[in-house]
């Protein structure tokens, strides 16, 4: 029996579709809101957690995800020298419980590893070569 709770609608898809795209379209978007779910981190920390993530690409993808409300951006002194540090909005946080949900449902129902997917992988060039 299906729940009337849980249904989604077909009218739903298109902005389902859009919210999706909005965050996950973009390769670093998704890394840097897992960054920053256990706490504000400036610049060079957020930086320094991606590795072959160039200091424009970050900053591009900051604006984005703070133009959407899912971060913030907070400037401040320390001593001399301004800083800015980068946080999770309330949108943010209520993203980072819907992707832990995700991430139990992707364990449970769609076991993945980065091993599986170099087998796969391997066993797919084979068979084309």
């Amino acid at each position: 029996m299906i729940n009337k709770n849980t249904c989604l609608k077909k009218e739903d898809f298109d902005d389902l579709f859009f919210a999706c795209t909005a965050i996950f379209a973009r390769k670093w978007q998704l890394s840097i809101i897992v960054c920053l779910s256990d706490g504000p981190k400036c610049f060079g920390e957020i930086l320094s957690y991606h590795e072959g993530l160039s200091r424009k690409m970050l900053s591009t993808n900051l604006h984005k995800l703070e133009s959407k409300g899912v971060i913030k951006r907070k400037a401040f002194e320390d001593g001399n020298i301004m800083r800015v540090s980068y946080s999770l909005t309330q949108a943010g946080n209520e993203l980072i419980l819907i992707l832990k949900n995700l991430l139990l449902w992707g364990n449970k129902y769609a076991p993945y590893s980065k091993d599986d997917q170099l087998k796969y992988d391997k066993e797919k060039f084979a068979k084309n070569t």
